[in-house]
């Protein structure tokens, strides 16, 4: 997920009047998904853990993979030491759509 303070901005959108949002590209959908998925550690254990990915994409399947493949490039980035292997998404559903 990208770097941006979501509590910054929830907190902004709720305390804002929806007159005070200028709309210049028209209405949007975000669509959050929960995505099970499996990985194998790099002393060779496998595991599994939940995800959460907000998607805008008219292809949420393709986009899902995506998000999960940039997260492993990431994660195993960030810890050199801890890197993970071999993503498979095993279930994903749709928890709600946001129109703005």
């Amino acid at each position: 997920m990208n770097s941006y303070n979501l509590d910054l901005v929830q907190e902004k959108l709720n305390t804002c009047h929806p007159r005070q949002i200028i709309n210049t590209i028209g209405e949007f959908k975000i669509s959050l998904f929960e995505v099970d998925i499996e990985y194998m550690t790099e002393r060779k254990n496998k595991r599994e853990a939940r995800k959460y990915v907000l998607s805008k994409s008219l292809d949420p399947q393709k986009d899902l993979t995506d998000e999960i493949t940039q997260w492993q490039k990431d994660y195993n980035e960030q810890y050199k030491h801890r890197q993970i292997s071999n993503v498979h998404i095993l279930d994903s559903r749709c928890l709600g759509y946001i129109r703005i």
